[in-house]
Order: structure tokens, then sequence, then C-alpha cells
């Protein structure tokens, strides 16, 4: 079956055809040939039936009167039936009273026979040899044995069985005929076969010139990509609902096949005006990204000459510090020159950043720090400065009021909060809040806190009424940063602005 896959249509139908019919002609010649041996057996022993009745009858005298002369001289005409190979009279007490032997046939071979077939009776009627004078000549009986037939026909008279004819004969009739019939099978087998296949090559383009005619056409079809052409209908049998399906899916496909078309030239129009439109994006977004590195290098100008100036500023108070005598004065100066610092750190981080937008406000928060802590802590003492800054960005507008606000508190506990102490801390955090699904994502709330573990502020002044310049400015920073502060001053001092940018 896996060959045939690969053969034409024409051969494979051919071949199918042939198949089945010498599978059809072999069940029929089997079941012939079964019928015909069964058949010519059965004659064969009718025909045994007719001669040992014959015999029989005409061996009546010699029976009753036990004349075995009488009876040889009738059983010797059976030399006329070349087939038979021996005859036997049995009288009714089982003794031989004639017998008759072809001339090529083996006495005890044949004695050996008959014995075997009576050994069979006797077996299948279930009787005792010591009965057989009684039991074995009552009914007639034949059996094959070795390609011979063997048969026992009672011998009757007046209602009484006098005696017994046994004739043997062989079976080459039945194996001559079954040859002459294999014969005469395998001839009408072959010329079935011959003129099954003539028939089936002349007639088979009735259902293979259709289905060829399909497929060469699908061939064409598929190697021009010419899905206008259509398939002619030959019948209105299965065949002819397949080309009427083809030519449907046909009809299909150049639908499908001209809106791609007509769908693939918008594409390219489409395609070619994108193309002309990004050419002309991509000369403005050279002319804005030449804008904006001319712009760039503006404001990292203008934020160097800015650093610069406040730089200059705060050269200028700290070499007036220097002529000055009176501490209230001189702290004065002091918080001027530490407030101008701050401000031209800013710009020092913007001018070397690359990003205008945003400052990194850890960096920027770690050198402020830093700087006030070398101008305002006492060597004598061990104060510790904890920031826990979360990595954020913030713009200019915040980053410094918040370095303004870190300079006017640090600063002050630095210089009053640890009068009295070796020891102290000031901690400066600054946390983004979880917003809320309800919230805007786009707006960022943060909590900064400056505090210190000191000596606190004086009672009155926990809520911001006092009129002193650093928290003035103070508050004047939260509103800059259009935030709410709260102060704590039960442990030490602790500022609290909560802002959004």
């Amino acid at each position: 079956m896996v060959s045939l896959s690969n053969i034409s249509f024409k051969r494979k139908l051919i071949t199918l055809i042939l198949m089945v019919s010498g599978f059809s002609l072999l069940l029929a010649f089997t079941a012939f040939l079964t019928y015909d041996r069964i058949h010519y057996k059965r004659q064969l022993v009718r025909d045994l039936e007719i001669i040992a009745n014959m015999i029989g009858s005409n061996c009546t005298a010699s029976l009753l009167f036990n004349i075995s002369s009488d009876a040889e001289e009738i059983v010797s005409a059976l030399k006329a039936h070349p087939n038979i190979r021996s005859a036997n009279i049995y009288t009714v007490d089982g003794s031989q009273l004639a017998s008759y032997l072809r001339s090529d046939v083996d006495s005890l071979g044949s004695k050996a026979m008959i014995q075997k077939t009576i050994e069979h009776y006797l077996n299948k009627i279930q009787i005792e040899p010591d009965q057989l004078p009684q039991a074995f000549f009552v009914k007639k009986y034949h059996l094959s044995l070795e390609n011979r037939l063997i048969l026992f026909q009672p011998v009757i008279l007046d209602n009484e069985q006098i005696g017994t004819v046994c004739l043997e004969t062989d079976l080459t009739a039945i194996e001559d005929r079954f040859r002459n019939s294999i014969t005469a099978m395998i001839i009408v087998t072959l010329g079935s076969f011959l003129i099954i296949y003539l028939l089936t090559s002349k007639l088979q383009h009735i259902i293979t010139k259709p289905i060829s005619y399909l497929s060469l056409l699908a061939k064409r079809i598929s190697s021009e990509r010419d899905y206008s052409i259509r398939a002619e209908q030959f019948s209105k049998d299965e065949i002819g609902v397949l080309i009427q399906s083809f030519n449907d899916m046909l009809s299909q496909i150049e639908y499908r096949d001209n809106t791609i078309q007509e769908t693939s030239i918008q594409l390219e129009k489409q395609t070619e005006k994108l193309k002309n439109e990004l050419k002309k994006r991509r000369k403005v977004e050279k002319k804005i990204k030449r804008s904006l590195d001319e712009k760039n290098i503006l404001l990292q100008e203008i934020h160097h000459r800015v650093k610069n100036n406040l730089q200059i500023i705060s050269s200028l108070l700290k070499l007036q510090l220097r002529n000055i005598n009176d501490p209230d004065t001189m702290t004065l100066f002091q918080d001027c020159h530490n407030r101008v610092h701050t401000m031209a750190l800013i710009h020092e981080q913007l001018y070397r950043s690359e990003d205008f937008s945003d400052i990194d406000f850890q960096q920027y928060v770690l050198s402020l720090t830093k700087h006030l802590y070398y101008i305002y802590n006492d060597p004598d003492k061990k104060i510790k400065l904890d920031i826990e800054i979360e990595k954020a960005h913030l713009d200019l507008n915040a980053a410094i009021p918040c370095g303004l606000l870190i300079t006017e508190i640090v600063s002050n506990s630095l210089k009053y909060a640890f009068v009295d102490r070796e020891q102290g801390k000031i901690k400066i955090s600054l946390t983004r809040m979880k917003e809320t699904k309800a919230e805007d994502k786009k707006n960022r709330k943060y909590i900064f806190i400056i505090q210190d573990d000191g000596v606190g502020l004086p009672a009155d002044m926990d809520n911001l009424s006092t009129e002193s310049l650093g928290l003035k400015l103070v508050k004047a920073l939260v509103r800059q940063l259009r935030g709410e502060i709260a102060v704590d001053i039960k442990e030490g001092t602790l500022f609290k602005i909560v802002f959004e940018i």
C-alpha cells in the first residue's frame, strides 16, 4: 500500500481493480474447487454403491449356498473398472467368500487398509471386536484413507442381511480432476486479468481524465499564480462537485488576492508618506537636538557663571570674616557665607551634570553636610551625622530650598544643640510616600526630616511663632516648597516637612 501511494492515479486505479478482481476470482475458484471436490467424491461414493448393489444382487445365490467359485467369477468382472483396487465378499458370519485384487495392488496393503477401516468403524460406533460378526455388517459405511476410498455395502434379501460387499478404489480420478480444474482456473484467471486490464485501461479515463485535468490545472495555477482560471465541469457526480468546489475556492482566493493587492498598494503609499514624514521629523529632530545642545551648553555656561559669582561672593564674605571682631556680626556673616555656599554647590553639581532638570539629592546632601560639619563642629565634640536619603532626583526649585533648610537647621544644631555635651547625633532623611491608587502617579510626595538629640528649642518656640531670622527663613523655604512643616521638641528637635513635586 505504501508503494501504491507514489504512482499515478491512473495506474493506481488499474492496479486496485486488478487486485480486487483477482481476489474475487480466487475466492470464486476456491469455492468452486471445494464444492466440485466434495460433489465428485459423493458421486464416486454413489457409483461404488451402485456397483456394490449390482455385485450383491448377483451374489445372493452364492452367499446363500456358500458357492465361492460363482462369487469369484462375479467379482472378476470388476476388471472393467480400472480405478477399483480390490473387492471382497463376506458371508454373514464375517468370513471371506470371494475376492478381487488388481494386478498392481499389494494384497497385504489392501488387507491392512480394510482392517484400518474396520477399526475406525468399530471405534466410531463403540463396539468391541468380539462382537464383529453381529455388529459390523449392519449399516453401509465408507472411509477415505491415504488417497483411497473403501466402501462396505450390506447385501439384503427379504429384509435380512446375508452378506457384505467391500470395494476399495483409489482417488486418482479426483486428483486428476482437481489438477485439471487448477489448470483451467489459471488459464481463466490469466484470461480474465487480461480482459479486465484491457477494459480498465480503455474505460479508466472516465474517472481519471477529470482528476488528471484538475491536477494539471492546479499545477498551472500554482506556477502562474493566476487565480482567474476556472476548471471545466465534466459531470454532476462527486468529481463534478469537487470541480465546482475547486472553482469556488479559486473565486475566494482571487477575491482575497485582489484585496491583498489593493491593501498592499495602499500600504506602499502610506509607507511612502510615512517615510517622507519620517524624513521631515528627523530633520526637525536634528534641529531640535541641535537647539537643545545649544541650550544645554548655554545652561551649563549659566550655571558655571552663577557658581563662579556665588563663589566670589562666598570668598568675599570669608575675607570679610577675618576683619570682624564682633561675635554677633561674625555669626551673621558666617550664616550668609553658608547660604551662598549652599546655592553654589547646587550650581556646581548642575554644571557637572548632563541633565539640568534633575539633581542627585543624595550626593548634594553629603557634600553640603560635610561643609557644614567642617565649619561649625567643635573638634572636641563627637557629633555623628546620619544621612538616609533615598535615590531621589529633585529639580532646581526643590533642591535649593531643601539645601537651605539643611543649612539653617543643621548649622543651628551644630552651634546650639550640644553646648554642654560632648556627643550627639544629627539625622537627615528623605523618603517618598506611597501613593494610593486614587492618587496621581505623576505627583511625588516626600517626607523630609531633620532632627537632633540635643537640648532642643525653648518651649516658646515649638509653634514657630518666633520672629527670629532663622525660623522666618525656614517657614519661607517651606512655603516655597508648597509644603507643610511640623516641629517636635520632646526629645531634641525634629523638623518634619512634607512636600510634593
